[in-house]
């Protein structure tokens, strides 16, 4: 029995030095990095209406798609664990620390007011975006890793709304949305402790619900305007990052 108790030990530890002088070992370990390249971001607004005194719900029938192109800022930490001699598993998470705001649509196809069209214009804000990522990799030398991103994204929308019959600006309340990440991505170890990285992402969120309220100058008494907003977003990173 004690014979087979060492010979297990001797197997574990002999398993252990393996990975130690692995070449996954070069990349295994605690690790920050910050990035920026080029984001698409895109708005779809659906089930589009205002509510109006002695009007009642007025629907748009097209809601329309609203977009942004931007430089984002990303700041990342994560764990990478050695699981053989070539891969590992990487637990990261993300924090976009820059807001943006999409362009400006007009989405009123339908929405007539006191016998008028008037356009209600909206634009929305994107901020707090954070990304949870389970990240499976490969080695392909001590220097060069390639992986993937994959799990879950959360982010806040907001919109503006600037209908026409108000002469003035509603904000909305913020809606979280939920979804996920799909990603992939190419490290090259400079020093024995810092890198530099490149990755490409896909964020896709579910649907939430916005809705501002304000007085008009057209119509009198509160008005309100209500969207339900979907988002989804693709990027292009390059960073750098410490390896502790």
């Amino acid at each position: 029995m004690k014979l087979v108790k060492s010979t297990l030990v001797a197997i574990s530890l002999l398993a252990t030095a393996q990975i130690t002088n692995a070449q996954s070992a070069k990349f295994s370990g605690f690790n920050v990095n910050v990035s920026t390249g080029f984001e698409q971001d895109s708005v779809t607004n659906t089930n589009f209406t205002t509510w109006i005194p002695d009007q009642g719900t007025v629907p748009f029938s097209n809601g329309g798609n609203s977009t942004s192109g931007t430089a984002p800022l990303v700041l990342g930490a994560g764990y990478n664990f050695a699981l053989t001699d070539k891969y590992l598993l990487g637990v990261k998470v993300n924090y976009y620390a820059l807001s943006n705001t999409t362009n400006t649509i007009s989405p009123n196809d339908s929405g007539t007011i006191l016998g008028l069209s008037y356009p209600v214009n909206v634009s929305y804000k994107i901020s707090n975006r954070w990304n949870l990522i389970l990240s499976p990799a490969y080695t392909l030398d001590e220097t060069k890793l390639v992986y993937l991103n994959l799990g879950y994204s959360r982010e806040q929308v907001q919109a503006t709304y600037s209908p026409v019959f108000l002469g003035g600006k509603l904000t909305s309340n913020n809606a979280n949305l939920n979804g996920y990440i799909l990603g992939l991505g190419y490290r090259q170890n400079l020093t024995s402790q810092i890198y530099a990285f490149g990755e490409a992402n896909y964020m896709n969120y579910n649907q939430g619900s916005l809705s501002g309220t304000g007085s008009g100058t057209i119509v009198s008494g509160p008005s309100k305007v209500n969207s339900s907003v979907g988002s989804n977003a693709m990027n292009f990173l390059i960073g750098i990052g410490y390896q502790f």
